[in-house]
C-alpha cells in the first residue's frame, strides 16, 4: 500500500499523512486481534504500548527513508 501512495501522492506533506493513516489502520487491525486473544488486562496495556512505540518508528523511518518532510 505504501509503494502506490508513494507513487500517487502529489506532495510530501500529503504523502506522510497518507503514511501515518496507514499505520494507523494497522494499529486498529493487529488492535482488535490482541484484544481477543490477550485477556490480562496489563499484558494488554504494556503489548498496546509498545506496539504503538514501534508503529510510530516505522513511520517516522519511512518519511525519513523516502525524504517526505
Amino acid at each position: 500500500m505504501i509503494p502506490t501512495l508513494l507513487l500517487v501522492s502529489k506532495n510530501s506533506i500529503s504523502t506522510s499523512l497518507l503514511v501515518a493513516s496507514v499505520f494507523h489502520q494497522v494499529y486498529m487491525f493487529y488492535k482488535e486481534i490482541l484484544l481477543d486473544y490477550v485477556h490480562h488486562d496489563i499484558t494488554r496495556k504494556w503489548v498496546f504500548i509498545y506496539f504503538k512505540i514501534l508503529l510510530i518508528i516505522m513511520a517516522k523511518e519511512t518519511v525519513v527513508y523516502f525524504d517526505l518532510f
